[in-house]
């Protein structure tokens, strides 16, 4: 059960990441 609750948790935190640096690379892409 726990073993589901971290994967889940490592799951989610990547999609914030995922999420976080195309919003970041967007901007530096239109820029150049």
């Amino acid at each position: 059960m726990k073993l589901r609750f971290i994967i889940l948790l490592v799951c989610v935190l990547g999609l914030t990441a995922g999420i976080a640096y195309q919003l970041s690379a967007i901007p530096t892409q239109s820029i150049w």
